[in-house]
């Protein structure tokens, strides 16, 4: 699976009470496609619904049990990282399947409403 949307996340850097948000923002991820957050060391927290059928959540130099190991439509975890890693999403499956007549299926790709903060 390729690395996708990396670029493209904003973060944000704004204080909305609950830690200070780095992302804030829908991802959009195609089928088997991947988003990896890359943050500097602290304390962090994630949270994402999405769309469809759902994504693998996954957190890389974290002291925490914060992976979601399965695929799921709703997460939360807090996890700390000593000397900064990453937050992972991977989507397996893709969406929806869309039947386009003529022997042609495309699938939806899943819509992530993604919120990650540094507490």
């Amino acid at each position: 699976a390729e690395i996708d949307r990396v670029n493209e996340l904003v973060y944000t850097g704004l204080n909305n009470g609950v830690g200070t948000d780095i992302v804030n923002q829908k991802v959009i991820m195609a089928d088997d496609t991947t988003t990896e957050m890359f943050l500097a060391a602290g304390s962090y927290s994630a949270q994402f619904t999405v769309n469809n059928a759902g994504v693998i959540a996954e957190w890389r130099g974290a002291v925490c049990s914060g992976s979601s190991g399965a695929i799921v439509k709703t997460y939360q975890a807090t996890c700390e990282l000593p000397s900064g890693g990453s937050f992972f999403l991977r989507n397996p499956v893709g969406g929806i399947p869309i039947d386009l007549g003529n022997g042609m299926t495309v699938y939806a790709g899943e819509e992530v409403m993604l919120r990650i903060a540094k507490l």
